[in-house]
Parts: C-alpha cells; structure tokens; sequence
C-alpha cells in the first residue's frame, strides 16, 4: 500500500467504527445483537483460515487472552451503551485508548512515541474526551456509566497492544487475524449463551427480549 493510500484507509476505518458503534447502540436487545456480530466473526474467520497459514505456536497465548480482552471489551461497552448516552460513552471509550496504547507501547514493547506521533495521540485523546464532556461535568449519577466507558478504553487498549505482539510472533498477519476472529467470535457467543442461558436464540432470531441478563447488577 502506497504511504499516501494509508491516511485514507485509516480515515475509511475510523468512520465504519463510528458507524458500527452507532448501530450498536441502538439495538434494543444490545447483548444478541453482538452474539450476531460474533457469529459473523466466525464466519469470516473460518474462510481466513482456510485460505490463510496457520499461525506459528509462540503467538497462540496472545490469540486466548486476545479473545479473553474482546468479550470483556464488548461485555462493558454494552453496559456502557445501556447505561449512557452515545455521544459520551463513545468518545470517551475511544479516547482512553489511545493514551493507553502508547504507554503500554514504551514500557511494554519498548516502542515509545516522540515528537508530532505522540502529540497527535494527546490531542486526539484529549479531543475525545472534550467531546464526552461537553455538557458538562458529570454527576454522580452517571458514574456507573463512565466507568463502563472508561473500562472499556482500557480493554481496547489492552487487546490493541496484545494483537501486535501476537503478530509479531505469528509470522502470518493473515492467519493471526483468521483465528483472532475465530477465538473472539467462539468465545463471545459461549459467554452470551451462559448468561442468557435458553433464551438467547429467540432475540437473535427477531423476537423480543431483555438488553441485559435479568440477574445481572454489576
């Protein structure tokens, strides 16, 4: 890929996000609709692996707590998504991230940012976060759902940074991603059926049902 195409591809990435997130957000059953999403990462994850290498061995414990990372990821930003407004929970989720990424860059891969990359990074974070809290501080209220926000910046931030040692060690960018989607899709589905138990197929067939597990509090 040309340097002048990469902007552009980014830009293109940045907006399906934004769109995905948005209709996420609106689902009225919140936790089937991402069972949904997850079977289509199977799907997709299948054909890459049967096109894709396999990836090597030293990068299959980055694959498990990848996987581990996304459901915990998506679990809090359905929460955040219950709780909150959009227009908060979103920015602030991706604007924790970032910061978070570069950190865990210098001090764990030993690849710190200098200069204008990393002043891009505190000014798009910063941005972000001006954007959640643009009404206004928040009160007490809102507690609950701005920490769902900001946990979930900071398990973006931890698969971001678990994916690129991942395929680093899988020596195959391709098949790394196959199985990424193959072990986040099978293990999203896997914890929404335990917490929807028997009712889960019926919301993702269409049907009507809660957008969070009645047992659940926390």
């Amino acid at each position: 890929m040309s340097p002048e195409a990469v902007p552009m591809v980014v830009l293109a990435a940045a907006l399906l996000h934004a769109v995905w997130n948005a209709l996420a957000h609106g689902m009225a059953d919140k936790l089937a609709g991402f069972a949904l999403m997850n079977t289509v990462f199977l799907v997709v994850g299948g054909v890459m692996a049967a096109l894709a290498p396999m990836p090597d061995r030293a990068s299959w414990p980055c694959l498990a707590a990848s996987a581990a990372l996304q459901v915990g990821y998506q679990l809090q930003l359905v929460r955040a998504y219950r709780l909150g407004d959009f227009g908060q929970m979103y920015p602030l989720a991706r604007g924790t991230s970032p910061m978070l990424v570069a950190l865990l860059a210098a001090t764990v891969l030993g690849d710190p940012l200098h200069g204008a990359r990393l002043l891009g990074i505190l000014v798009i974070s910063l941005g972000l976060a001006g954007l959640a809290f643009a009404g206004g501080l928040p009160g007490r209220e809102q507690l609950p759902a701005l920490g769902a926000a900001v946990t979930t910046g900071v398990l973006i931030a931890g698969y971001t940074v678990v994916d690129g040692i991942g395929v680093r060690r899988a020596g195959a960018a391709g098949g790394y991603i196959a199985w990424m989607f193959l072990a986040q899709g099978a293990a999203m589905l896997v914890v929404a059926a335990l917490l929807r138990g028997r009712a889960l197929p019926a919301p993702c067939a269409g049907a009507p049902g809660p957008a969070w597990p009645a047992a659940s509090s926390h």
